[in-house]
C-alpha cells in the first residue's frame, strides 16, 4: 500500500521482484485499466491489464488500452488482446 490512492506496491517473497501497481482508470461498473512495473535484479518490465466485467468491450475501451500501452513504451507486437473463450476461469483448468 502507498500513500497515493490507486497505487500499491509489494515485493514477491518467492521471486524477490518488486511490483508497483497503479489503477490507472476505472468506472467500477464496466472496466479497470491497471499498469504494473515489475523490477528485479535482472531488469524491469511493464504490464498493462484491462479487466472487464463483461465479455464484450467497446472498441473505445480497447483503443484506450492500446494507446495507454503505447504511451508506456510497449510496441504493437508486445500488446496482446487475448481471444475470447466461452469458459469461465474455473472451467478453463
Amino acid at each position: 500500500k502507498t500513500e497515493q490512492p490507486g497505487r500499491f506496491s509489494y515485493t514477491s517473497p518467492r521471486w524477490g521482484s518488486k511490483h508497483n501497481i497503479h489503477v490507472v482508470e476505472t468506472n467500477y461498473e464496466e472496466y479497470a485499466l491497471v499498469a504494473t512495473q515489475i523490477s528485479k535484479s535482472s531488469g524491469s518490465s511493464t504490464m498493462v491489464l484491462l479487466y472487464s466485467r463483461t465479455k464484450e468491450l467497446s472498441p473505445e475501451r480497447l483503443e484506450m488500452f492500446t494507446q495507454f500501452s503505447r504511451e508506456l513504451g510497449l510496441t504493437d507486437d508486445e500488446i496482446l488482446i487475448l481471444p475470447q473463450t466461452d469458459k469461465c476461469m474455473a472451467d478453463a483448468a
